[in-house]
């Protein structure tokens, strides 16, 4: 069912979108627009330069839509810290990596 969304099809109301690649944006805010159920959106994004921008430019199109508060950089929360701890982690496979490896099983 590509390009089509059905509320009803996602377990907890989670729709999962992959914009390949941050300049989608207008595809995000148009969807926002479209479905005003959502109310929260995570950004799961690299953590090099081109995903710190790219999660900047999608919290400014999007923010007159969702609230602020509820746009979630996953970078910040998940592979900052991680990489704060145990080395430079460019995206979650870095992370699946250090989980193969028993790195992180403390946490």
């Amino acid at each position: 069912r590509e390009g089509r969304i059905h509320e009803a099809d996602h377990a907890d109301n989670r729709c999962y979108i992959s914009l390949n690649g941050a300049n989608n944006r207008r595809y995000l805010s148009g969807l926002l627009l479209k479905y005003p159920s959502i109310q929260t959106v995570s950004l799961c994004m690299d953590n090099d330069q081109k995903g710190i921008e790219g999660a900047e430019r999608l919290r400014t199109e999007i923010k007159s839509i969702i609230k602020p508060e509820n746009i979630i950089d996953l970078r910040e929360r998940g592979l900052k810290p991680i990489s704060a701890k145990y080395g430079y982690c460019k995206d979650w496979n870095d992370v699946l990596r250090l989980l193969a490896g028993d790195v992180l099983a403390e946490v």
